[in-house]
């Protein structure tokens, strides 16, 4: 899905038992290239910060009120958790 000369650059490690293919005759035909990195610079977070704010691109969430982190950590253990979890200290519940 990668445009002529573009370059896939994963970060973090994700799942060691999760395959990743990829042709290598596709890289060739495409001109396209692989990266990865365990972790980004705090250079490269801010600049993504940065991007993120200036194309206003935000994280999908779902608050939940402090008692129901029981819940949501239950959601996350069983993989049925669809967003990020994110306390919200002025919520009621």
């Amino acid at each position: 899905m990668l445009t002529r000369d573009a370059t896939l650059c994963r970060v973090g490690v994700g799942k060691l038992t999760t395959p990743n293919e990829y042709g290598q005759m596709t890289t060739v035909l495409t001109r396209t290239s692989l990266a990865g990195s365990n972790t980004g610079s705090i250079r490269e977070t801010q600049d993504m910060l940065e991007f993120c704010a200036t194309e206003k691109i935000k994280p999908q969430i779902i608050k939940i009120p402090m008692g129901g982190i029981n819940g949501a950590w239950s959601k996350v253990v069983a993989k049925q958790a669809r967003y990020r979890f994110v306390m919200d200290m002025n919520m009621k519940g």
